[in-house]
């Protein structure tokens, strides 16, 4: 079996591909649900990037949604995880979530930007809030206190990660 290669996935593509899933599931008479977490997310909600080398997100229902997504793949050749769930651990129920897309039988959303922030840089594990700030970049003192704000809300310091049961 060949390797498949490493693609970018533009906006275009990933409406397309949201199109194709939405096909499948109209097909099936099920209706999914992709909330994205990651690059995905900067390129189709905040125009920040073109494209994205894959699709962070959680989904539901997730063995239909499984098939699927493994499926189209295979039939646009694309990377087994084109669309993961890789980032389900950092998703908490604290979070704000956008709707970006609704077809027929998808609904595609997003966390919001304080979410983008607590998913993409959770702290490191082990480490004090110093760390963690230092860690993130956070320099300037508006943006450590808005991040220290985030963190607040949006991660266990106890257990040092971001998942609360998600």
């Amino acid at each position: 079996m060949n390797a498949k290669r490493k693609i970018e996935l533009s906006k275009d593509d990933m409406l397309i591909y949201f199109e194709e899933i939405n096909r499948r599931l109209a097909a099936e008479g099920k209706h999914g649900e992709i909330t994205m977490t990651g690059g995905a997310t900067m390129a189709l909600v905040y125009n920040a990037r073109n494209s994205t080398q894959d699709i962070d997100a959680i989904f539901q229902p997730k063995e239909d949604m499984r098939k699927i997504i493994k499926d189209v793949a295979s039939d646009y050749e694309l990377e087994g995880d084109w669309l993961n769930d890789g980032s389900k651990g950092f998703v908490t129920p604290q979070m704000n979530f956008q709707k970006v897309l609704t077809l027929s039988n998808l609904t595609v959303s997003s966390v919001d930007a304080e979410g983008m922030l607590a998913v993409n840089h959770p702290p490191p594990k082990r480490r004090g809030l110093a760390t963690t700030l230092w860690y993130n970049g956070a320099s300037l003192p508006h943006l450590a206190y808005r991040f220290v704000d985030i963190l607040i809300q949006n991660i266990d310091f106890d257990s040092g990660v971001t998942s609360r049961g998600c």
